[in-house]
């Protein structure tokens, strides 16, 4: 299947509804297991390795904390394969 804007677009507005309802399984399907998130310096959590350990993360902080995340906006480059969200503040 080519990789289309529309395509990029709605996985990344799946990938953030999966993490609003905190359903790790559905989560992890966005991460290989060497994937790697960094949170900003000063962060609790430091770097997550691997899809099981950045979706018990968010599952933890929609559960804990009532971690809710938006998206305010979408910038896609097809041809890069690249795609950025901008969330307001």
């Amino acid at each position: 299947m080519p990789l289309t804007r529309d395509h990029m677009e709605t996985a990344i507005r799946d990938y953030f509804d999966a993490c609003n309802r905190g359903d790790g399984p559905a989560i992890e399907k966005y991460f290989t297991e060497d994937g790697v998130h960094y949170f900003p310096e000063g962060s609790p959590f430091g770097a997550l390795r691997g899809a099981k350990a950045i979706a018990a993360c968010w599952v933890t902080c929609v559960r804990d904390l009532g971690s809710w995340w938006t998206i305010d906006r979408v910038v896609v480059d097809v041809e890069k394969q690249e795609a950025v969200i901008r969330q307001q503040l």
